[in-house]
């Protein structure tokens, strides 16, 4: 990719006259940038993590759960945090790979601009859970990987298991035909 110059007459107020620009003489000044490149390269193939979601920079995830006791289909919030420098824009929910003892909602998402720019911040995803059955059920473990441009390599973060306490009776499982 190559950047074109960017060129033009900008008026400027002359500031070693008045430091505030409020009073000094206007000046027309013409700049000029020169063209810079850019390379872009793919990501690449070799070490890709399975559950690599796209995100590129440098990060770090905690995750926590709402409760640590629930009954039986009663929604419990599971909270990731994922933060750093990167591409959060493009950056998906991580996947969860729960067994079918859970409704899992669609994941909601928002992201906390810590520069100004969208560059550092926190991305916050929330899942609603609900158990389907009783009993101590693990949650996890949970793997975000990115790519770490400065080490050209992909990083994993392995989140460990959370455990709920679930009682009350199991619900009928509910399919697509039903």
């Amino acid at each position: 990719i190559t950047l074109e110059p960017i060129g033009g007459t900008r008026t400027f107020a002359d500031l070693w006259n008045d430091p505030f620009g409020a009073m000094g003489r206007k000046r027309e000044h013409h700049l000029v940038t020169g063209p810079d490149l850019i390379t872009v390269l793919p990501l690449p193939k070799e070490g890709q993590p399975e559950g690599f979601t796209g995100a590129i920079g440098d990060f770090d995830a905690s995750w926590s759960l709402s409760h640590k006791f629930a009954n039986v289909g009663e929604p419990v919030v599971l909270t990731i945090k994922i933060a750093g420098q990167g591409n959060f824009s493009r950056m998906e929910a991580p996947v969860l790979n729960l067994k079918d003892s859970w409704k899992i909602d669609d994941p909601k998402s928002e992201f906390r601009n810590s520069d100004g720019i969208g560059y550092s911040g926190t991305k916050v995803f929330e899942y609603v859970l609900s158990p389907n059955e009783p009993g101590n059920l693990q949650i996890g473990p949970l793997h975000f990987s990115y790519f770490d441009p400065t080490s050209a390599e992909y990083r994993s973060i392995e989140l460990m298991p959370h455990r709920l306490e679930v009682t009350g009776k199991a619900l009928p499982v509910v399919t697509e035909e039903q």
